[in-house]
């Protein structure tokens, strides 16, 4: 049942894209790539997710990944894995984080995102903001 509700949103999403004169224009298309809990995941958080990786890590490396290659598929792999490992701590809840420090690390990844070109225009291409952080 999940995965028809996934194939449907997935269908949804990217007909709404299409057929939206302000989406239609800028040639996004999403598609859901997996689901962990009650969580879909589309290409757009996983490619938001790998800007966010590189602006933090590997600030040298390409800018951009595409659907269907071998470096998309280790990024889904990442961020599934970093949602289990989110849904795990929910549960347990072994550290504690303060508000100040989510407030400073989502500061810092916001300005290595503005002050990298390639990475500052595919955050724009993808409309993505704050809260994709």
């Amino acid at each position: 049942m999940r995965l028809v509700t996934a194939l449907a949103l997935g269908v949804f999403l990217a007909t709404s894209c299409l057929s939206s004169p302000s989406w239609a224009s800028r040639q996004m298309l999403l598609k859901v790539v997996g689901s962990i809990e009650s969580h879909i995941l589309t290409t757009r958080d996983v490619e938001s997710s790998f800007i966010v990786d590189r602006a933090l890590y590997k600030e040298s490396a390409q800018d951009q990944i595409k659907y269907g290659t071998e470096e998309f598929a280790s990024a889904l792999n990442r961020l599934l894995i970093e949602y289990m490992v989110n849904e795990e701590a929910q549960v347990f809840g072994v550290a504690k984080v303060s508000e100040k420090e989510i407030d400073d690390e989502v500061a810092t990844v916001k300005q290595k995102i503005q002050s990298h070109a390639p990475s500052k225009n595919r955050w724009s291409a993808l409309d993505l903001n704050d809260e994709h952080l």
